[in-house]
């Protein structure tokens, strides 16, 4: 029997930060081939198993962006990448600028001064 949907993204949702798993990893997981784990994905979510996992990983990182407490290694490392670079790269290719300008940005806009009124 192939495994469900849900089964599939419950197992990225648990899996992703950890920098290891892999697309190989994800298959025999589950118990199927790559071949048949990228079709299922594809099928469902009209992506790739690579695209899919990195999609939860930027999420998270945008998470930890939005706060100051993290460096931007330790974010990489905390949503599942084994090197910044790696990350940065992923980062980019979703959001279209860096991890370190998306926080300049996010964090300028909850700190915003307020508007003084008119008299």
């Amino acid at each position: 029997m192939p495994p469900t949907s849900r089964k599939i993204m419950t197992m990225v949702e648990t899996r992703f930060t950890d920098p290891a798993f892999s697309v190989a990893m994800f298959a025999r997981r589950l118990g199927v081939s790559v071949s048949y784990l990228r079709e299922l994905v594809y099928r469902e979510w009209q992506t790739n198993p690579t695209a899919l996992i990195e999609r939860f990983r930027v999420q998270e990182a945008i998470r930890h962006l939005r706060t100051r407490k993290l460096p931007i290694q330790d974010v990489s490392r905390a949503v599942g990448y084994a090197s910044p670079r790696s990350f940065r790269g992923a980062f980019r290719r979703h959001f279209g600028i860096s991890p370190v300008e998306y926080r300049r940005r996010a964090l300028a806009a909850r700190v915003r001064p307020a508007r003084r009124r008119a008299a």
